[in-house]
């Protein structure tokens, strides 16, 4: 999880980027569409189905375990500030973040790199052995 964090850190801070343009992108499509919901003008119903904010949820399970960093890194503690309360606000939101939460952990264990057959063999061989 530590290497997503520093990931995370160089796309959000390498400005010049195409990774730092989409997750802005993302990010202020997300939290603007979030306060509409908080202040009352979406129904907080309708904008909490999957399908019409399930990106929203996938984008902020992958950046809560950083958020706090992150908001540090960059001076704004509002950071992702909307988002967080339209998912945190509801019973179902908080409990559909834990699923997702879970659910990209499993992904990322998935996804880390498996030492090879040939190395975990060399590395685990008496030194004296040739």
């Amino acid at each position: 999880m530590v290497a997503d964090g520093v990931l995370a850190m160089k796309i959000t801070q390498g400005v010049d980027t195409p990774e730092n343009a989409w997750f802005r992108q993302g990010a202020s499509y997300w939290g603007m569409a979030a306060s509409f919901v908080n202040l009352g003008v979406v129904s907080e119903s309708l904008f909490l189905r999957p399908a019409f904010s399930g990106e929203m949820f996938f984008i902020f399970a992958k950046a809560q375990p950083f958020l706090k960093e992150f908001r540090e890194k960059i001076g704004d503690a509002e950071a992702f500030q909307d988002v967080e309360q339209a998912i945190l606000r509801t019973k179902w939101g908080r409990d559909r973040l834990k699923f997702l939460l879970k659910r990209i952990e499993v992904w990322r264990e998935k996804m880390a790199p498996k030492p090879s057959v040939v190395r975990t063999y060399f590395q685990q061989r008496p030194a004296n052995r040739i």
